[in-house]
């Protein structure tokens, strides 16, 4: 079961890798996942939903990072359906 980011509380360090999460974007939930990055440290995150990704060096930070990065995707998204209609 995914975890909404507002319930997340207290030291984020010792939240779980590779869980699920809910972020709210546009009033629309979208499930996303955070995975350790063994390699670099820290975080990198996904919506598979959406085929987005980011990352982070907290968890905090990733799901912040993620949350813009599907803002970011939804708004071109919008914007590349917008310049097919009127375009």
């Amino acid at each position: 079961m995914a975890l909404p980011i507002e319930k997340l509380q207290g030291d984020a360090s010792k939240i779980e890798p590779n869980r699920n999460f809910t972020v709210i974007v546009y009033g629309k939930q979208y499930e996303v996942i955070l995975h350790p990055d063994i390699k670099n440290g820290g975080f990198w995150v996904e919506c598979p939903e959406l085929d987005v990704v980011s990352q982070g060096e907290t968890v905090e930070e990733s799901l912040d990072m993620i949350k813009e990065a599907v803002e970011l995707h939804l708004e071109d998204v919008e914007g590349a359906h917008a310049n097919t209609v009127h375009g």
